[in-house]
């Protein structure tokens, strides 16, 4: 799947998921060792907590610093972005 494809796919379903945890998520493109950042809004500061990771397929991921809400079922997280995927024409 192609970098415009995700990040229109990733643009549609970020705002649910920023609501669910109550702050932002960032999409990522995974090569080797390294995760570069993609899409998603970035704040001035970056919370002083180890992000949690979601793995959507082999070079794609979410992630988002944790705050005071629980964490964020992955598989749900693959599945909404899915539904999304197949949605698209």
């Amino acid at each position: 799947m192609d970098n415009k494809k995700i990040t229109e796919v990733f643009d549609r379903v970020a705002p649910f998921f920023s609501q669910k945890i109550n702050g932002p998520v960032y999409l990522v493109k995974i090569t080797g060792p390294r995760w570069s950042y993609v899409a998603g809004y970035v704040p001035d500061e970056l919370p002083f907590v180890a992000p949690e990771k979601v793995m959507l397929f082999d070079e794609w991921a979410l992630l988002y610093y944790p705050q005071a809400m629980p964490k964020v079922d992955p598989d749900e997280v693959r599945r909404i972005f899915m539904d999304v995927i197949e949605d698209q024409p």
